[in-house]
């Protein structure tokens, strides 16, 4: 007997060193290519009152998760190989500003961000701001999360062919349109715009004609020497191949961007002195169609600037804005109350400084700052508003402990906070004062450029005067 169970014991052995092997050979080749693979196109839309929303997707190795921003949370944080899930959490967003948080997956050394949207206090939340229809027509349904009041329209374009089973202004949950048949080959879209208060969405209702087509956002895509990202959407349900017509080493596709319709490219820089051109085109063999997108990027000699409208405090300030060239060239600007600062001109990518003086007049003012080189120019335009005026608001109340309420504005200056009781600090958001005694207090804030006051607690307040606000 002990020469048999000195054999099976070797064959026991020898089995589960094979099954060791075999293991740690399928997790090495794994590794070796990390990947995070989405079950499907993820929006991750919180309202207001917050929940939980699941991400599921699939690695081909060890993996973690985390969120930075503390009103939301991640589980699991871990895992291993497999199809897995994570929930995250969001809790209620009492302010009155949509917030948004990165959820960061990281298998091996493959990265994968989404953003997280949670809406504002009051905000519209919708399932979709997207909807497919085919041809032969049919019933969309649009359901509005939030139950708040609002109202909606349709844009003039769609009136022939869409029409709405609900009356125009309702709180509920859910709307209903019908779709009518596509008699003609082309594809159409139309605009639902939804509101309540001063927030709105819009949902696009894209419909099939009678023969599908490939339509794309834009034919012709113009890029900076510098590079940067672009973005194609095909504004088209069906199914497609993309492809680079001729092969170029400075045009990549980002893969860790997931979605169904669009599709962002990365440019690399261009150190040369003539222009290039890339073709990027999408097909479907099924209805035999094709449509291409040229994206040409500049030379280095061209005079880029990213933006061509600034819109600056009325309060004045140092504007700076980056130039992409490799030639020496002219700055003019058209009004006084503009100062370029002193600056070293680096060749290829040139740094400029402006000094923007206070505006002191209530109506706001436009100015330009032309860059010029021989036959290139670039027109800048400056816009700022006019002077904003200083807002009192005064807060009586009984409290011992006294918080400040929050004030925002486009254009907010703080100014001074007297407590009431003799004592002063400059205004901060978080700014809380505790008083000596009990009594009535009457607090007072000065500030410029606020349009907006928000209490984070009325406990103890008795009144509010916003007269002079």
């Amino acid at each position: 007997m002990k020469p048999n169970l000195y054999i099976i014991s070797h064959i026991l052995l020898s089995v589960i060193i094979l099954l060791s092997a075999c293991k740690d050979d399928r997790t090495e080749e794994q590794q070796n290519d990390p990947k995070i693979i989405f079950d499907d196109d993820i929006q991750l839309v919180f309202g207001a009152e917050g929940g939980q929303n699941d991400v599921h997707f699939s690695a081909t190795s060890t993996w973690t998760a985390k969120v930075d921003q503390d009103w939301c949370s991640v589980t699991p944080s871990n895992g291993n190989f497999s199809t897995s899930t994570v929930s995250l959490t969001a809790k209620a967003n009492e302010t009155s500003y949509e917030r948004n948080a990165t959820l960061t997956l990281q298998c091996g050394t493959h990265t994968t961000c989404k953003t997280l949207i949670q809406k504002q206090r009051d905000a519209l939340t919708l399932t979709s701001n997207r909807m497919e229809v085919s041809a032969e027509g049919g019933t969309i349904t649009i359901e509005v999360k939030d139950n708040i009041p609002f109202e909606y329209h349709l844009d003039e374009t769609v009136s022939s062919w869409l029409s709405e089973t609900n009356t125009g202004s309702q709180t509920g949950t859910k709307l209903k349109f019908n779709v009518d048949v596509n008699d003609s080959s082309d594809r159409r879209e139309g605009k639902i715009v939804i509101q309540s208060g001063d927030k709105s969405e819009t949902v696009t209702v894209y419909q099939e004609g009678e023969k599908p087509q490939l339509l794309l956002s834009k034919d012709d895509i113009a890029v900076g020497s510098k590079g940067g990202t672009v973005s194609i959407e095909l504004r088209s349900g069906i199914t497609y191949k993309m492809r680079m017509i001729y092969k170029v080493d400075w045009l990549n596709e980002i893969s860790d961007y997931s979605s169904s319709y669009t599709h962002l490219f990365e440019v690399l820089p261009n150190e040369s002195d003539e222009p290039r051109t890339a073709y990027i085109e999408f097909s479907n063999d099924e209805y035999g169609l094709s449509n291409k997108v040229t994206i040409t990027q500049v030379q280095k000699g061209a005079i880029v600037v990213a933006t061509d409208n600034y819109t600056v405090s009325p309060w004045g300030e140092t504007l700076d804005f980056q130039v992409n060239t490799n030639v020496n060239f002219e700055v003019e600007y058209s009004a006084d109350w503009i100062k370029q600062l002193p600056d070293s001109r680096a060749m290829q990518e040139v740094n400029l400084h402006f000094l923007i003086s206070a505006n002191p007049d209530s109506n706001q003012r436009e100015a330009v700052i032309t860059l010029s080189a021989d036959d290139a120019s670039q027109d800048i335009r400056i816009i700022q508003p006019g002077k904003q005026y200083d807002s009192i608001i005064q807060i009586v109340h009984t409290n011992n402990t006294f918080r400040i309420p929050v004030l925002t504005g486009t254009y907010f200056k703080p100014g001074q906070i007297s407590w009431g009781d003799g004592t002063e600090d400059s205004y901060d958001e978080e700014a809380v004062h505790q008083y000596k005694t009990n009594d009535t207090y009457t607090v007072s804030i000065e500030a410029s450029g606020a349009t907006e006051v928000s209490f984070k607690d009325l406990k103890g307040i008795t009144e509010v005067d916003l007269t002079q606000f």
